[in-house]
């Protein structure tokens, strides 16, 4: 079986591109849910060797052999595609393909690609502090 899922990666690799966040960002809101868990639904089945149609989002993903292990490579994954940080919990207690699919929308919506995140600037009076 560690054969099987070294071969597995392999092949969930060349999956999606790895410029996910920009093709999402790209989509209209509507439309990027149905995307990222297309995109993770992929994933899962290079990973498990499950076909993608047999892949309900709503699953834990331990159904479909994915293990710690394959959850710790699914979260470097997501880091990859779409440039957001997943608590690694997420992919390991009771992970879906649909929660983490939430995770990863909530992450492309707090900071959008190529944005700094506002960083304010207070001054302190010496010897304030």
């Amino acid at each position: 079986e560690r054969g099987r899922l070294v071969l597995a990666r392999e092949g969930a690799a060349a999956g999606p591109p790895l410029d996910g966040r920009g093709q999402v960002l790209a989509l209209d809101l509507e439309d990027r849910p149905g995307w990222v868990v297309a995109a993770l639904v992929a994933e899962v089945s290079g990973l498990s060797g499950t076909e993608r149609a047999s892949i309900d989002p709503e699953v834990v993903l331990t159904r479909y052999g994915v293990d710690s292990l394959g959850g710790v490579w699914l979260r470097h994954r997501v880091e990859q595609l779409f440039g957001v940080q997943v608590p690694v919990a997420e992919f390991l207690v009771r992970p879906t393909v649909a929660r983490i699919a939430a995770r990863i929308l909530v992450g492309l919506a707090e900071v959008p690609a190529g944005v700094s995140p506002l960083v304010e600037i207070v001054e302190f009076e010496e010897g304030v502090i």
